[in-house]
């Protein structure tokens, strides 16, 4: 699993923000699927409203940010490999907001 910090504010608000997001989505996945903890792979960025407004407008034509966007992959891994999930975008301002 890939985290990303795209956005320092992640940081400053919460230093260890990538090690929490990747051991929550570690607990999810084995909590949804316990095969799918060892076997898959998932990528996480840790972002701004503005990457995430760009993406919202460019994947889903809405031009304003949301807290989090999802792009599934539903690739099978090649034999041996993990199979790739996709990638989660979680914008710093808006999830900050929110909670």
């Amino acid at each position: 699993m890939a985290v990303a910090a795209r956005c320092s504010l992640w940081h400053a608000a919460l230093p260890d923000a990538a090690r929490l997001a990747r051991s929550a989505a570690l607990a999810a996945l084995a909590a949804l699927e316990p095969r799918l903890s060892g076997e898959s792979e998932l990528s996480i960025v840790l972002a701004d409203d503005a990457l995430v407004r760009s993406l919202n407008q460019r994947w889903r034509g809405r031009d304003a940010p949301t807290n989090v966007l999802s792009f599934a992959s539903g690739e099978a891994g090649a034999e041996g490999r993990p199979r790739l999930l996709g990638d989660v975008v979680l914008a710093y301002e808006t999830v900050a907001r929110e909670s």
